[in-house]
């Protein structure tokens, strides 16, 4: 069985807001892979004979933060 590790990212909010939108879509789509039961069909139909890890990272918005962050991540998946 091939392997496929996917690692999505979103962003930490701004200064003066609450919650950066950026970050609710990557951690919805990680959530709905962890559970078997949601992504079951989505895996059986497209993606036989392969099993998928989905990773959410949540990204500083400075960008000399978030590099790094990321490549931890990318390198952990």
């Amino acid at each position: 069985m091939q392997q496929i590790n996917i690692v999505i990212s979103g962003f930490t909010p701004y200064e003066g807001i609450d919650v950066n939108p950026a970050v609710l879509v990557p951690a919805a789509v990680a959530k709905q892979w962890a559970d078997p039961a949601q992504s079951q069909a989505i895996s059986e139909e497209l993606l036989q004979d392969i099993a998928v890890t989905v990773t959410n990272v949540t990204l500083p918005v400075s960008f000399a933060k978030a590099w790094p962050t990321l490549l931890e991540a990318i390198e952990q998946a």
